[in-house]
């Protein structure tokens, strides 16, 4: 899910893709994971407890994209169904 969205002016509608990016020099988390819509505006995070097991899987493997989609709103959270793509054995290191 994307946690947050009241704290950011980009917009996110049901059903839109986004990206999740690493934000590793967040002064509050140092395993945030931004979530950007697609004119690649900052709409929330990853929680924490996600975002500190699947950061050093994105650290370790650069070529790794993660997408998701937008299934829902409800308030400042919106659950996303999220997408890996590597070209290594890298992301065999993510569990669900």
């Amino acid at each position: 899910k994307v946690v947050g969205l009241q704290f950011y002016s980009g917009v996110v509608s049901m059903g839109e893709a986004v990206r999740l990016v690493r934000e590793p020099n967040n002064p509050y988390d140092c395993w945030a994971i931004s979530v950007l819509n697609m004119r690649r505006q900052k709409v929330g995070h990853i929680p924490r407890e996600i975002a500190a097991a699947l950061s050093p899987v994105m650290d370790r493997e650069p070529s790794m994209r993660v997408e998701g989609q937008l299934v829902a709103r409800r308030g400042a959270r919106a659950p996303i169904l999220l997408s890996v793509y590597s070209s290594s054995a890298a992301a065999g290191g993510v569990k669900r």
